[in-house]
């Protein structure tokens, strides 16, 4: 492995590393009854770059098993406009399992707009169960997340890692090309 490239898998073992929905589900039930702490973290991840890595470094310092859930192709463009995802389901699964950071990564099937359904992250919470929920400090639904977590028997794990950049960011300001999203 390429020193430059720590954060890569020798290999991606990607039968095992990306999932479906259910089999998230049966895998965290599967860890927590082995006493294995299951941090669960979700977002689009549409352009990946160094403030995603050092959120799943932050999520992972404590051991354990770092799940990615990201939404599926329709629920981003539900949620951010027809001109995302950057890059497709398949794609971000792909890029998300290569990280030595993350253990398993997955889609969630459904695609809702968050300002529709104020139950989304109860629901998902509930269906999932794992022990914590990794979640920027920063983010301006912090508190209700937490309430959302806890009201299903997670815990909220607060991250602290406050990136100066995000996917839409380096979208709108045209810092990656289409061009260059393309030829992936």
């Amino acid at each position: 492995m390429s020193e430059d490239l720590p954060y890569l898998h020798e290999s991606t073992e990607e039968s095992s590393r990306i999932l479906s929905y259910q089999d998230a589900q049966r895998l965290i039930r599967e860890y927590r009854e082995q006493g294995i702490r299951v941090v669960l973290v979700h977002g689009v991840f549409d352009v990946l770059h160094i403030g995603h890595v050092s959120f799943f470094e932050e999520a992972k310092s404590d051991g354990g098993v770092l799940l990615v859930g990201i939404e599926n192709d329709q629920g981003v463009r539900l949620n951010k406009g027809d001109t995302r995802p950057y890059f497709d389901t398949s794609t971000r699964l792909k890029m998300l399992s290569a990280l030595r950071l993350v253990d398993h990564v997955f889609a969630f099937e459904d695609a809702i707009r968050y300002s529709e359904e104020p139950d989304l992250w109860t629901n998902r919470y509930a269906q999932l169960q794992p022990e914590y929920v990794g979640v920027s400090a920063w983010d301006p639904n912090f508190d209700m997340k937490r309430q959302q977590a806890e009201s299903v028997g997670v815990r909220l794990l607060p991250i602290s890692v406050r990136s100066m950049t995000s996917s839409t960011r380096l979208i709108e300001e045209d810092i990656i090309g289409q061009e260059e999203a393309n030829d992936f």
